[in-house]
Order: C-alpha cells, then structure tokens, then sequence
C-alpha cells in the first residue's frame, strides 16, 4: 500500500488502538484484530469494523465513550504527541495535524475557539459525502478524552443540530443520538471545560529521545537554545518570531547569530527530525510510518524521502541494517 497525494479512505492505526481499548473499558467484545504491520494507517474499513462492532452491542451511547481507550495509551509515542500542550485549541491543531498525516479524508474543523470551549464540525474532503454518524461520535469522544488527557476539567459535549444540543459526554443521550444520527445531524459539535489543570507527566518528551540529542558543539549559546525549542514541537514548530521572544531577541538578531552558526531555522528544524526519526527507529519497535509522525514530517513520503536525503538510507532500511540485534 502506498500514499498518495489525494484523499483516501484511511484512518489511525492509533485510532484502532484507542476503540479497541474503549470497548473493553465499558464491557464490550471488539472484532478479532486485524494486522497492519509497520504502518501508521489502516484501510477506514477496518475501523468502521469496530465502530460497527460497538453500536451493535452498545448502541449509540457507546460510542462517544469509546474515547476512553485514549486513557490506555498513555505511553504511546502518538498519544504523547497529541498532549504534550495544555492548550485546547493546540490540541485540536496536533489532531488535525495526524488527520493530514494519515491523509484521512475525513478532517476536523475548527468554527469557534473560546475561553472554555470549542465549536467543532467533522468534515469530508470528497463532495457530495459526509463522515458516518457513528464516525462523528467516536471522533468527538477521542477528542473529548483527549482534552482529559491534557489537564481539561469537567470536560462536556454537545452535538449541536439547529437550536438543539443534545448531550455527548461525558453521560451521552443514546435515544437523542440515534434520532440525530437518523437525520444525518451529528457532525458539529460544542465542547466545553471549566479550566484546565495540571496534566498528567506524559509529555511528548517523556520516554523520548534524551535531550542530549539536540546537544551539539557547532549550535552555542542562542543557537542551541532554537534546537532545544524546535525538538519540544517538531510537528508544529515555532515561527522565527516565536522563537526570538523566547530567546529574547529579536528577530533580526536570531536569524544572524543562526546565520553565522552556519544554519537557520529551516535547517535545524531537518536535522532535528532526521536525529529523532533515527533514535525512534533504533531504539524502539514502533512502525516506520508512525515513526514519522512523531518526528514531526508531513506524511509518509515526505519523511521517506527526507530521511534518505539526509542519512542515506530509506527509514526501513535503515532500521534494518543498525537496529540491535
């Protein structure tokens, strides 16, 4: 199977892992797993497989708290990703950040971010088609446990149909949910908290590559300071402004010192990727595919690609030839 450049019927392989948790935590048997060896996809029908699963044995309240199983994969290198912010708009950002990843065809849209909430729509990228309503309401309780994860207090949800808001989490209304789903009207949605607190000490750092990674002589002072904030989020690094106020410089001043380091942002930013994407590798058994997630490339093909520009080898074969044995 390879990536193309369009849309495709994909979702998480992540995903799976997190619905297969959810059913178990509320008592239900999830279908007999299927393999999908080193990648960080699978076919979307696999995962209409589970969804299909629960609401046959759950009914439409089940879904949304299919969400729960994110609570089983705290150590997850994906699920690290996604939480390491306390932000709720940012994680919304990460989430849509492995939606293009996967090159899901099915996206979530931010309509509305407020102090204490977020209006949210589930979107198709190919006309004329809409994500099912089961789909909806799991997506919608992932990110509801998601925002759990990084701290959200009494966390709520609502699907919103016209005027009407009918509850989702964290104690769904089954009997409303169906008729909404009958209706083809589960696909917005309002989200709100009352704060966010301390999260959880999982952050994308945790069980990572070691900071003495991102050390080297060649990047003194500032410059090392840049590679230190660009490894913390490589998949949504900081601009050249961000960056210069958190070293307090400005701008200008930032991009000459990188400049007479002999790099730039840009370029920190590759051989950042390129280090973690081979400490993962060697050091861990996670698929190639999801490898490249959270060393922060685009999709599969743009980490394949810079990675063999960068080290030489393809991320499989390098794996291959230096993993320990």
């Amino acid at each position: 199977m390879t990536v193309s450049d369009t849309p495709a019927d994909f979702a998480s392989a992540a995903m799976l892992r997190v619905l297969d948790h959810g059913m178990r935590s509320l008592g239900l048997q999830p279908p007999a797993p299927q393999p999908h060896p080193g990648r960080a996809r699978v076919a979307l029908d696999a995962k209409r497989l589970v969804v299909g699963a629960a609401l046959q044995q759950g009914g439409w309240a089940a879904l949304p708290l299919l969400g729960r199983g994110v609570h089983a994969c705290v150590h997850e290198p994906t699920h690290r990703c996604l939480t390491a912010t306390s932000e709720p708009a940012a994680l919304l950002a990460r989430w849509q950040r492995l939606e293009r990843y996967i090159h899901s065809r099915h996206r979530v849209q931010l309509l509305h971010a407020g102090a204490h909430a977020l209006q949210v729509a589930h979107r198709s990228l190919r006309a004329g088609t809409l994500p099912l309503p089961a789909e909806d309401l799991v997506v919608l309780g992932v990110l509801c446990a998601l925002l759990e994860a990084i701290g959200a207090v009494a966390v709520q949800a609502w699907v919103v149909s016209g005027p009407a808001e009918v509850a989702a989490w964290p104690r769904p209304d089954g009997d409303a949910l169906a008729r909404l789903a009958a209706a083809q009207a589960t696909a917005t949605w309002r989200i709100g908290w009352s704060g966010v607190g301390a999260a959880p000490q999982h952050t994308a750092a945790a069980g990572g590559p070691p900071p003495a990674l991102w050390a080297d002589p060649r990047w003194p002072g500032a410059v090392g300071r840049v590679a230190a904030l660009l490894a913390e989020q490589p998949g949504q690094p900081p601009t050249l402004g961000d960056l210069a106020a958190r070293c307090g410089l400005p701008p200008r001043t930032l991009q000459r010192r990188l400049a007479q380091a002999g790099t730039s942002r840009a370029a920190l930013l590759a051989e950042l990727r390129a280090r973690a994407a081979a400490w993962w590798l060697l050091a861990s058994e996670l698929p190639v595919a999801e490898v490249g997630f959270v060393s922060g490339y685009a999709d599969q093909p743009h980490f394949t690609r810079q990675f063999r520009d960068r080290v030489g080898l393809p991320p499989a074969r390098y794996r291959a030839q230096f993993a320990p044995a």
